[in-house]
């Protein structure tokens, strides 16, 4: 089965904001669907839901404050960005999407998310 997001790579973004269980489902669908997904976290988000949760759904290292790493093929905003096929910021809380419209990179996150193409 040939789906249009076979072989896509998406970088979840996950903002804070009681929605970002639904992120969950998020993960379940693209998979389902053939797509390489990764996540990244604010710092608010993981308030609703872990980390943990969308790393055993996804089978890839979520991007959170303090997990960053330059190391090799570490885990950071850079290489996320440039992974990915497609962004999808969900849920956007409306403090994220202010910031992101204003170039304002004052966390994980909106910095991964500054450097998507």
């Amino acid at each position: 089965m040939n789906t249009l997001l076979e072989e896509k790579n998406i970088l979840l973004c996950v903002s804070g904001g009681i929605a970002g269980y639904k992120s969950l489902e998020l993960v379940r669908f693209f998979k389902k669907r053939g797509a390489k997904v990764r996540v990244v976290m604010s710092k608010e988000a993981e308030r609703f839901v872990g980390a943990l949760s969308f790393e055993a759904l996804s089978n890839e290292v979520v991007l959170k404050e303090g997990s960053e790493s330059w190391a090799g093929n570490g885990a950071n905003h850079i290489s996320y960005s440039t992974w990915a096929d497609v962004c999808v910021i969900a849920p956007c809380t409306i403090n994220t999407l202010c910031k992101f419209a204003y170039g304002i990179a004052d966390n994980l996150l909106l910095s991964t998310l500054l450097a998507c193409s």
